[in-house]
């Protein structure tokens, strides 16, 4: 059956890179809800665009930080009923730590900031290796709701804007963060703004699967989009992963140290 064809809207600026006219059709695609979703690339990035959310969403159909602070609320709940069972997934989730650990070596020195942590997990594990740890999100019920079961980490700072943050940081997680975020070159560009000389960031991203096609989601990063957003601000890249029984691609960047 013939796919439908494709308004293509390539005068938006590409959400990865800033490039303007440079979206192109790439393919036709079911979405996680087995509808069909025009994907476009950008000829300057090659980053892949989820077209109708970045329509949406520049046309004023879609109020990207509501949508994904109700998304936040309704995926991310954490049940603090059992204590038990919360230390057990903040344990689960310090995989990150120990990354960034054989990376970086001792944490305990740093300023770790994670943006847009959702439950939390990653978060609270943090506090019990690094010196001061910093979380920006647009919502925190989920995180208030596992500090008030494990214990509020003195050193621990919430707020819910970049410009609020008290000091630089040393290190940066970008957890499945880049895909929601319609414009990443002004983002890292405020981004780079608060973090020390020399800081690293750890980020990992989802790949085009149909299961990763939803309304929060405005970018598909591979590789070479990555180089190209980094490498335009300034990182350099350290290394990167690929995992392939998720689909998934991790990769680390560190500032300029002067």
């Amino acid at each position: 059956m013939p796919s439908p064809p494709i308004d293509f809207p390539d005068h938006y600026p590409c959400p990865a890179c800033g490039a303007r006219h440079a979206l192109r059709p790439h393919v036709s695609s079911l979405d996680v809800n087995g509808k069909m979703a025009a994907i476009g690339i950008c000829s300057a990035c090659l980053v892949l665009v989820n077209i109708p959310v970045l329509v949406a969403h520049h046309d004023g159909h879609l109020s990207n930080l509501e949508n994904q602070a109700a998304a936040l609320e309704t995926y991310y709940r954490v049940d603090a009923s059992d204590t038990a069972a919360l230390e057990g997934t903040v344990a689960a989730n310090g995989f990150l730590i120990n990354l960034l650990k054989d990376k970086l070596g001792d944490l305990s020195a740093k300023t770790y900031l994670d943006i847009g942590y959702g439950a939390g997990y990653s978060l609270y594990a943090a506090t019990r290796h690094a010196g001061h740890v910093m979380g920006v999100d647009l919502a925190d019920t989920s995180i208030t709701s596992l500090c008030n079961a494990l214990g509020w980490p003195p050193n621990l700072e919430l707020q819910g804007d970049l410009a609020a943050l008290s000091r630089p940081a040393d290190i940066v997680v970008l957890w499945h963060t880049l895909e929601h975020i319609p414009d990443c070159p002004d983002f890292i560009a405020a981004l780079k703004a608060r973090i020390a000389p020399g800081a690293h960031i750890l980020l990992q991203v989802p790949l085009l699967r149909p299961s990763s096609i939803i309304d929060l989601h405005f970018s598909f990063f591979g590789l070479a989009s990555l180089r190209a957003l980094f490498s335009g601000q300034g990182f350099d890249e350290v290394d990167y992963w690929f995992d392939v029984e998720n689909d998934f691609i991790t990769y680390m960047a560190r500032a300029a140290i002067g």
